[in-house]
């Protein structure tokens, strides 16, 4: 009897593998009031940058959580000047993996954002260059693993530390 319920259980954790599917139209309603947003999920030790990610030449936000490296983004559905985002989170998917601290700049002045993020092992900074185009959709490329920096003798990474935030800033305006 022992056996027969044994390898019924194992049958049952074998065949019985649970489906969950995503359901975020549920209104919640909170002290009389709906909420707009109610399962985007939590927000800890965030970074906003904006950028494009429909093509609509309106700016659209990315949010980078330091906590767990969660990329969350929210389209601008508003008008120009007029911010009124929509939580979007299949445009989540075209980023790749970031850690430690992400921003959105444009380095190379084509008009699109491209990624600057946490290099590992060793600390430093990874560039990401934004291929993106209207046809492909948002395209990520890997341009540096590493910027490097001349120290005189040496020519090494950049260090940045996963728990620094670095200011990226193009200083002569060129």
């Amino acid at each position: 009897m022992v056996i027969v319920l044994y390898s019924n259980f194992f049958s049952y954790l074998a065949d019985a593998q649970p489906i969950f599917t995503r359901n975020d139209s549920i209104p919640v309603k909170v002290n009389g009031n709906w909420l707009k947003m109610p399962w985007t999920g939590g927000h800890n030790f965030c970074q906003f940058s904006d950028i494009d990610l429909n093509f609509d030449s309106i700016k659209d936000l990315f949010v980078f959580d330091r906590t767990g490296d969660k990329i969350t983004t929210y389209l601008n559905t508003g008008t120009p000047n007029t911010v009124d985002y929509t939580f979007t989170p299949q445009f989540s998917n075209f980023f790749p993996a970031l850690q430690g601290w992400a921003l959105l700049l444009d380095y190379n002045c084509d008009g699109k954002d491209d990624i600057f993020t946490h290099a590992s092992p060793v600390a430093g900074i990874k560039v990401y260059r934004n291929e993106s185009d209207v046809v492909s959709g948002l395209k990520f490329s890997l341009v540096t693993p590493y910027i490097k920096s001349d120290y005189g003798s040496t020519t090494t990474n950049l260090y940045v530390s996963q728990v620094d935030i670095p200011a990226i800033e193009d200083v002569d305006n060129d």
